[in-house]
């Protein structure tokens, strides 16, 4: 019954990370009400004029429901739904310096897709860390590796640092 009513054209996911736009338009009737949408069950915030700009790193990757409702007051007229794709984008892991000799790692992924950072100095671990952010203390010399761990123990992306001795005098 509501065809026509509400229009939401299906997004074009992006891979690179940049927001998924998704374009809703609603006919005459419908003009003064309050556009509401939902991802998955989740509440979308809304531009003024009835488009959307889906953050592709809020949601885990997948085939989830879009729906879109127009409200006046608390009485919903009209809903419409489509399918909305969420790309799987590759864990980002950016390094600062903390401290002297000492890094800060933090990575950038979708919920659900990294379980772990890991440091790895010459091969071996020196340290985890499951919150999104990991300190490193570097060696003197020698490969400083920090990857995004998967759930299943995949390296989804990683970071490699060469830290060269000091020059002797």
């Amino acid at each position: 019954q509501d065809e026509g009513r509400i229009t939401v054209t299906p997004p074009q996911s992006s891979t690179d990370g940049s927001p998924i736009p998704v374009g809703i338009s609603v006919n005459d009737e419908l003009a003064a009400t309050t556009l509401t949408a939902s991802l998955n069950g989740e509440t979308l915030a809304f531009t003024a004029n009835g488009s959307l700009q889906l953050d592709p790193w809020q949601f885990a990757p997948g085939d989830m429901p879009l729906e879109v409702s127009a409200l006046l007051g608390e009485l919903t007229l009209a809903t419409a739904s489509t399918s909305l794709t969420v790309p799987s984008l590759t864990p980002v892991i950016t390094t600062e310096a903390a401290s002297e000799g000492v890094i800060v790692a933090t990575v950038r992924s979708q919920p659900g897709t990294v379980s772990a950072l890991v440091a790895i100095v010459d091969g071996e671990v020196l340290t985890t860390s499951s919150t999104g952010t990991i300190e490193v203390g570097l060696p003197s010399a020698g490969v400083v590796s920090i990857e995004a761990m998967a759930t299943d123990g995949v390296a989804l992306s990683s970071v490699v640092l060469t830290v060269d001795p000091p020059p002797t005098a």
